[in-house]
């Protein structure tokens, strides 16, 4: 295999998977199931939440608020979560293939509702924010999302989005590059 400029080779031994990560995939994997793709929308949204729930409470935080958000056409329910000491805002977007959980996904609304969804959060909460600066992110088709509505707001000039944390953004539909092969990994769920 060459390496290009748009494909360099990435050797699976280089990276190996974060311990944390690793020990999440296998408390998916021991959960059982089959893998998300597998499933109709439904039944990947209802075994999502069956896996959230098995992962038990998270860190401790000041305040923890649900919300709802208009957006065009609907109401969201996001969540707040205040960390101890917090200075700052941010907005993340979940991943789950644009069909899992929060904004609205598919296959029952189309693109681009969902970015349409974000970029409306993103207005929100930059308008109801009690911290600045901003900063914006998301995991998987969250980091697609995140990134979009980063270069939608600077098109714009608002909200002022400070920085950008992309957890493996799908940022490309190519599922045949080096990495993506190297990290594929058949006895892990959603890796």
């Amino acid at each position: 295999m060459s390496a290009d400029a748009d494909h360099p080779v990435v050797s699976p031994e280089a990276k190996p998977l974060d311990p944390q990560a690793r020990a999440f995939l296998e408390r998916a994997r021991a959960l059982g199931g089959p893998p998300l793709h597998h499933l109709t929308p439904a039944q990947a949204r209802a075994q999502s939440r069956a896996n959230a729930a098995a992962n038990g409470a998270g860190p401790d935080v000041a305040e923890v608020r649900e919300l709802t958000i208009p957006v065009n056409g609907a109401q969201l329910h996001a969540r707040h979560y205040q960390p101890h000491g917090a200075r700052g805002t941010i907005v993340w977007f979940h991943g789950g293939g644009w069909v899992l959980d929060d904004y609205r996904v598919a296959p029952e609304h189309r693109f681009p509702v969902a970015l349409e969804d974000c970029f409306d959060t993103l207005t929100w909460v930059a308008s109801h924010a009690d911290a600045a600066p901003l900063v914006l992110g998301g995991d998987s088709a969250g980091g697609n999302l995140a990134a979009v509505c980063a270069i939608r707001a600077r098109d714009r000039g608002a909200p002022e989005v400070i920085a950008q944390v992309l957890v493996y953004p799908i940022t490309d539909s190519d599922l045949e590059t080096p990495s993506y092969l190297a990290h594929t990994d058949p006895e892990l769920p959603m890796l």
